[in-house]
């Protein structure tokens, strides 16, 4: 009895000492809130190498309440520290040759050095060290936490090296905004090592400036000079693009990186000299590659990037990129159903990666995790990440942006940027730890019900199989992963989230603001479904007619309210802000329900609508609900053909007018129509043709050149009589306008609500 307990004894005092430094191993650097180590820098120190040490210095005060002083090495001989920098002292621990923005760590039995690379190469060693040996986590845009140690020691004989696979890389959120949270996980921003940044041709020789003077700097097609992209081949656009450098490089001699890219247009130059060049190259893209290399010759000691994207993205078959060029491909046309080593539609994007390899492995990568047309939708793309990721360092991409909602607020930003920003640096993380990392550290107790909500609806996304688009848009997931009853299930797991934290306001609201992404879903859908279940619209018992429901306009304002209570600017990429969004809703709800003679009508189209925006179907003719300006809902498209209708009442009912809407929206090829017929019957035989209203749409301004969005309504008369058949015939345009004009487009027509009155 007397040996065991003794033996007992033994092991907590152990354990006690083990703890009290955090590992068995440990060299004491504060006990009893009292310290005999300082942080120690070069006496001819950086910028970064200061910056490191008050880093350093910060969090060990957070952490154990001591302030270790930073003191230069000439003061501090022979004396235990923690040093930061390129000092003697870790000259003496043999450190490895750092490439890049990596770090070296490593201790002896009192000492303890940080050796950075290049740039924050040291920095970031200096937020590694604090979350390995201070328990450090940064999950947002928020301040960096440390555990609390009232002893804290460091490893003896360590040592740790780190030289990242991507010399670039970005993960585009709100928390890009601040400064911390890139430091802290290893990121860049484009605005800090771009010079020029992007789309770039009209950059460097401006259009206002020249296309009135020389329209022969710009792209030739089908005979005419535009203003979409530069002629490549011309001398004098090269020699201006040059000139126009040398300015820019001055004025910002410190940028890193400078882009030569085309504009974001399909046309490309089709001169008699651009097209031999093509035709030697096999691509559009060969005179752009040689374009980008003549300008990049200028410049040996500078690095350009170039995007290979739309009719840049096929590698030449002739020409390689210059030594100082970077080419930076796009994932723009994949949906993110699954990885992109296994999605059928980055096919293509898997092609051109495989094919810029064979030449070059100065490889960067943009890439897309939000849905830009709704930013506020669920996305589920989490399970993606790494794959991905992965997928592009097998093929020597060297640098990555990684485009989410920029600087507002879309599903899930912070889990996807942390995600992001880890495998990046990190990629053997796998998204198993780094989401259950993220859910216990940032939602605390209610992180399961986060990570019970993530599988839950990655699983219903993938059990349906429905395309995860960039583009997409949450209404069209009605009957999939964001059906209003899994609406409910996932609603259930955000209420026990809430109910796990309700004591902690601040994770609260973290859950609040998540759960933005559930109301913003079903107040879109009910636009959608209108007078039916779930829909904005309820029929009154009494009269019968269908009326706002009550809760709705509550809804709208509560959801902007937290909209503009958590600082969210903007629900798309087109720019939507809070109060618009509440003012097209009022507009909606002030404009009631309309009663449809034709309601429950049968409906029969000749020519059947494209399946890309089903919408309800049929049924969207004569389901009570008029379409806005965006056609991917509440609209049936007729791609490159006529609209041929037929509505049958099945009875005659006594009829004085037909009224419709046609989407007129330029920027996406939907175009008002050249021609429309209008005749009702009674009988299916005997048709009669129904007389525009004066004040209808000009049918010949259709196709002047403008790029607004607005339904316009249609209105046709008959004398009273009775109908049952009304038959539509909407004719399209032949060809795309010479100021719209692309090669591979179609004009589309789109049509929602006829009314019969």
């Amino acid at each position: 009895m007397l040996k065991c307990s003794f033996k007992n004894i033994f092991l907590i005092v152990l354990l006690l000492v083990s703890a009290s430094c955090n590992w068995a191993s440990d060299f004491p650097v504060v006990v009893n809130k009292t310290t005999s180590h300082a942080i120690v820098i070069p006496v001819r120190n950086t910028a970064n190498e200061s910056k490191a040490a008050k880093i350093i210095q910060d969090y060990i005060l957070k952490a154990t309440g001591v302030t270790l002083f930073i003191v230069k090495e000439n003061a501090w001989t022979s004396k235990p520290g923690i040093y930061v920098g390129k000092t003697e002292k870790s000259r003496g621990f043999n450190p490895p040759a750092i490439t890049g923005e990596g770090f070296f760590m490593a201790s002896n039995s009192e000492d303890f050095v940080i050796y950075g690379g290049i740039g924050r190469g040291v920095v970031y060693g200096a937020y590694e060290f604090i979350e390995r040996f201070l328990e450090g986590k940064k999950f947002a845009d928020e301040p960096g936490q440390v555990g609390e140690f009232k002893d804290w020691g460091l490893p003896s004989s360590y040592k740790y090296e780190y030289q990242p696979k991507l010399i670039y890389r970005e993960s585009f959120y709100p928390m890009s905004s601040d400064e911390e949270y890139l430091n802290w996980h290893k990121l860049h921003r484009f605005e800090d090592l771009w010079g020029i940044w992007g789309h770039s041709y009209f950059k460097l020789v401006n259009p206002s400036q020249y296309f009135k003077t020389n329209p022969e700097y710009f792209a030739l097609e089908n005979g005419i000079r535009k203003v979409t992209q530069l002629c490549v081949s011309n001398d004098a656009v090269i020699n201006i693009a040059i000139e126009s450098l040398k300015m820019k490089m001055a004025d910002a001699p410190e940028a890193e990186y400078w882009s030569i890219s085309a504009e974001d247009d399909i046309g490309y130059c089709q001169c008699d000299k651009c097209s031999a060049i093509h035709a030697e190259e096999g691509t559009p893209g060969g005179a752009h590659l040689r374009f980008v290399n003549r300008i990049a010759e200028a410049f040996p000691d500078k690095k350009f990037t170039s995007l290979a994207y739309t009719y840049t993205m096929k590698p030449p078959l002739k020409t390689k990129p210059a030594k100082n060029v970077y080419i930076m491909l796009s994932t723009i046309d994949a949906y993110r159903t699954q990885p992109i080593p296994a999605e059928p539609t980055a096919a293509p994007f898997r092609k051109a990666l495989e094919g810029w390899e064979k030449l070059t492995d100065r490889l960067f990568v943009w890439d897309y995790s939000t849905q830009f047309t709704n930013y506020l939708a669920p996305f589920p793309d989490i399970m993606n990440l790494d794959d991905n990721i992965r997928y592009m360092l097998q093929h020597q991409v060297k640098g990555i942006f990684c485009q989410g909602s920029g600087y507002t607020y879309s599903d899930f930003a912070e889990l996807k940027s942390y995600m992001i920003a880890r495998l990046m640096w990190n990629p053997d993380l796998t998204e198993e730890e780094l989401i259950n990392d993220f859910c216990k550290g940032y939602y605390k107790s209610a992180g399961r019900y986060i990570s019970e909500y993530i599988n839950l609806i990655q699983t219903e996304s993938r059990k349906t199989n429905r395309q995860i688009d960039i583009y997409g848009n949450p209404i069209n997931e009605y009957n999939s992963y964001l059906s209003p009853e899994l609406l409910d299930q996932y609603s259930t797991i955000f209420d026990k989230a809430e109910g796990a934290v309700e004591e902690f306001e601040k994770v609260l609201n973290r859950i609040y603001r998540l759960r933005l992404t559930l109301d913003y879903t079903s107040l879109q859908q009910a636009k959608f479904f209108g007078p039916d279940k779930h829909g904005y619209l309820v029929q009154d018992e009494e009269s019968l007619n269908y009326i706002i429901k009550g809760s709705i306009p509550k809804r709208i304002n509560k959801f902007v309210d937290n909209l503009n209570r958590f600082k969210i600017t903007e629900l798309s990429e087109g720019g939507i802000t809070p109060e618009a969004y509440r003012e097209e809703w009022m507009n909606i709800l002030a404009k009631g329900f309309k009663y449809n003679m034709a309601m429950e009508a049968k409906v029969s189209f000749k020519i059947p609508y494209i399946k890309d925006y089903p919408a309800k179907g049929d049924k969207t003719i004569n389901d009570g609900v008029t379409g806005y300006c965006d056609y991917s809902y509440n609209w049936l498209c007729f791609y490159g053909n006529d609209i041929d209708v037929t509505i049958d009442m099945e009875t005659t009912k006594e009829v004085d007018s037909i009224s419709f809407n046609l989407l007129d929206d330029p920027r996406h090829w939907i175009f008002l129509p050249s021609q429309i017929e209008v005749t009702v019957s009674s009988d299916g035989v005997k048709y009669v043709t129904a007389k525009p209203v004066n004040g209808n749409p000009n049918l010949n301004e259709a196709m002047d050149e403008h790029f607004t969005c607005s339904p316009s309504l249609f209105q046709y008369v008959i004398p009273p009589m009775r109908v049952r058949f009304v038959h539509v015939k909407i004719k399209n345009q032949p060809i795309i306008p010479t100021w719209r004009f692309r090669a591979n487009k179609k004009p589309m027509l789109a049509i929602d609500e006829i009314y019969v009155n």
